[in-house]
Parts: C-alpha cells; sequence; structure tokens
C-alpha cells in the first residue's frame, strides 16, 4: 500500500510540476496585466495548497507504517526503526 501511495504522490507531484511551469510562463507573458497576474497567482496558490496536501498524506501513510512495523518489532526494534525511518515534510516542496 504505501508504494501505491507514493507512486499516486509521486504522479501528482508531476502533474502539479507542469501546471505550475505553465502557470510561470504564463505569468512572464502578462507582464503588467494585474488582471491575468493575479489569476495566475490564485492558481499558484492553489498548485502549492495540492502539494501540500500530498505530502501530508505521505506522511501520515509514513507514519502509520513506522508506527505498525515500529508494534511489530518490539521495544527492541524500536531504536532501529527511528535510525531508519524518514517522514517528508512540507518543507520539501519549498
Amino acid at each position: 500500500m504505501v508504494i501505491k501511495i507514493c507512486k499516486f504522490a509521486h504522479e501528482v507531484n508531476n502533474a502539479l510540476t507542469i501546471i505550475n511551469g505553465h502557470a510561470e510562463l504564463l505569468k512572464n507573458e502578462a507582464r503588467g496585466n494585474e488582471r491575468v497576474a493575479a489569476h495566475v497567482a490564485e492558481l499558484q496558490g492553489a498548485v502549492r495548497h495540492a502539494a501540500e496536501i500530498i505530502d501530508s498524506c505521505q506522511c501520515a501513510v509514513a507514519y502509520s507504517e513506522y508506527v505498525a512495523r515500529a508494534s511489530a518489532s518490539g521495544p527492541a526494534g524500536a531504536s532501529e526503526l527511528e535510525l531508519t525511518a524518514t517522514v517528508p515534510t512540507a518543507e520539501a516542496h519549498k
């Protein structure tokens, strides 16, 4: 399940990158047109928000996987899991 979630997140982030890239191009083309610039800013804000949602989902999945593995391995294995567990953060998208 974790791999499927990660693949889904990767595909959505790829689409968001394309949308954001085209928004940047549109912003450059629309210099001086404040109305278009405002629409582009809204679009880019929505892309950032969607990326944060995807990141939050990845964090939740990673954390639940970490908890499941820690529970299965017991207290002795928990320290090993703490060293190997990586949980992405929203900061990675900024």
